[in-house]
């Protein structure tokens, strides 16, 4: 009888353990679906876990990122032509292992001709790393 006794308490808290672990999943679903941040101007925006969110382009610590985007894209054309800097017209962000930034960002070049570009910054501000992913013409379709 004792060894059934000891099973019967071993199940239970097999199930205990169960459900309390779905639980959490669920918890975890629903905070996935339902979660708020606050970025720029305490403005709460909707986000799935992993999606894009919009932010505020007028963002003093987006700016700076576009800013650095031009600059980074400058420095790998190394002589080739050089942007100036004009305006960040939108800017989204995503949650990966520290923030991707995807910025659209206008720019005069050479010829003082304003061009849009599609720049991804990615940032990781507890190791200070900042990384221009990509640059790209923007192509009006």
């Amino acid at each position: 009888m004792a060894m059934a006794t000891k099973m019967t308490r071993a199940w239970v808290w097999i199930a205990v353990a169960a459900m309390l672990l779905a639980c959490r999943v669920g918890e975890a679903s629903r905070f996935g679906r339902d979660r708020r941040i606050e970025f720029g101007g305490g403005k709460p925006v909707s986000s799935l876990v992993g999606g894009w969110s919009a932010i505020d382009p007028k963002d003093p610590n987006v700016v700076t990122l576009a800013k650095f985007a031009v600059h980074e894209h400058n420095k790998k054309l190394s002589g080739h032509g050089t942007l100036l800097y004009s305006k960040l017209v939108e800017a989204k962000s995503q949650v990966v292992s520290g923030v991707m930034y995807l910025l659209t960002v206008e720019a005069t070049d050479s010829k003082n001709s304003v061009c849009s570009y599609e720049a991804k910054v990615w940032v990781k501000e507890w190791e200070n790393f900042r990384r221009l992913m990509s640059f790209d013409p923007v192509t009006k379709s």
